[in-house]
C-alpha cells in the first residue's frame, strides 16, 4: 500500500497547491467575490478528500503521531472556512492578509508533517525499526 499510496497522494497535494498558488495570487490582486469563495469551497473539498486519504493511511499502518498530524489538518480546515467567510462577506483586507498565513501552514504542513508520514511509511516498507 505504502509507496504507491504516498505517490498519489503527492500527486493530490501538487494539484492542491496549484490551486493553492492560484488563489494567493487571485486573492492578493482581486476582489473577494462570489468567484473567490466558491474557489475556496474547491480548496477545502479538495482538503478534505486528501485528508481522508492520509488518514486512511495513517490507519492502515497506525501511524504513532496521527493525532498530532489530524489536529493540522483540523486547523487547515477551520483557515479554509475562515477565508471562504470572509470571501462571502466580501471582506478584501481579512483575505488579503490571511491568505499567506494559510499558504505557509500547507506548506509547513506538507514539509513537516506529511514528511514525517511519508518517512514512516517508508520505513515499513524496508523493514526498519520505526518509532
Amino acid at each position: 500500500m505504502g509507496a504507491t499510496y504516498l505517490r498519489a497522494l503527492a500527486s493530490e497535494y501538487h494539484h492542491i497547491l496549484d490551486q493553492l498558488g492560484r488563489l494567493y495570487e487571485e486573492s492578493l490582486s482581486g476582489p473577494a467575490d462570489a468567484a473567490l469563495t466558491a474557489e475556496l469551497h474547491s480548496l477545502g473539498a479538495a482538503f478534505a478528500e486528501h485528508f481522508a486519504h492520509e488518514r486512511d493511511l495513517m490507519d492502515a499502518t497506525r501511524y504513532p503521531d496521527a493525532g498530532r498530524h489530524e489536529e493540522t489538518h483540523g486547523l487547515i480546515r477551520r483557515f479554509v472556512d475562515k477565508l471562504a467567510a470572509a470571501a462571502e462577506r466580501r471582506d478584501d483586507g481579512l483575505v488579503r492578509q490571511e491568505m499567506p498565513f494559510l499558504l505557509h501552514l500547507v506548506l509547513d504542513h506538507r514539509t513537516v508533517e506529511d514528511r514525517r508520514l511519508d518517512e514512516f511509511v517508508s520505513g515499513m516498507e524496508a523493514g526498519a525499526a520505526v518509532h
